[in-house]
């Protein structure tokens, strides 16, 4: 996302004025969502949220900012724009930005956005055919697939510095059983907190049927 160098620019840029501490806030997250209904896949959705957030404080005094885009001069005009609200100078004030690692309990083997949508519409679609084969008086089956690409970074004018990236995928499938004009619904939603596995659309054909209703 930010380099280290324009982070610590920013901050510096930020207590220009006077302020005691200034923090960053980067995120870019991607997302996408795919719709099926009855086999047939309905619509494909991608999302984008991207921008910089930075704040100050002055003793018990708090300004923010915030900018939709990582472009540099975006982030740089942000933090001079937070540091205007103060009239003061900047004491000396040195920064160390030092990396705070964290362990990955979530190991991601494929990134969901490196398979094509071809692909998930297939999978999602193969799911939802098992589900509507379990039983002919499944009336409807729907599906809904969603992926999030999760990335942040927080630094401080303290020295933190420390990065983050949540991979997460979900899968719903929801059916209605019809009998004798009444209606019952029943839904799966397994969402692990991992990347694209291949095997998935296997497991969940079995599972799909075992949570659909039962007349």
């Amino acid at each position: 996302m930010l380099t280290r160098e324009l982070v610590k620019e920013a901050l510096y840029r930020a207590l220009a004025t006077g302020a005691d501490y200034a923090e960053v806030y980067a995120e870019h997250t991607q997302g996408k969502t795919i719709n099926n209904i009855s086999g047939k896949t309905d619509k494909i959705e991608d999302s984008i949220i991207s921008g910089v957030g930075i704040r100050i404080f002055q003793g018990t005094r708090c300004v923010s900012g915030s900018a939709s885009s990582l472009d540099p001069e975006a982030v740089r005009n942000c933090a001079d724009r937070v540091a205007d609200a103060l009239a003061g100078s900047r004491g000396i004030q040195d920064i160390c930005l030092v990396e705070r690692l964290f362990g990955d309990i979530h190991p991601v083997r494929i990134v969901p956005a490196s398979v094509g949508n071809a692909h998930k519409a297939d999978f999602l679609r193969e799911v939802c055919l098992a589900a509507k084969a379990y039983s002919g008086e499944i009336s409807q089956v729907s599906g809904n697939y969603a992926e999030v690409d999760h990335q942040i970074l927080i630094a401080t004018s303290e020295g933190l510095y420390a990065q983050d990236r949540q991979i997460r995928s979900r899968v719903l499938v929801s059916s209605i059983a019809s009998r004798d004009g009444e209606n019952q619904t029943g839904s799966v939603v397994p969402g692990p907190g991992r990347g694209w596995n291949c095997s998935r659309p296997w497991i969940l054909a079995r599972w799909a049927p075992r949570l659909l209703p039962r007349q």
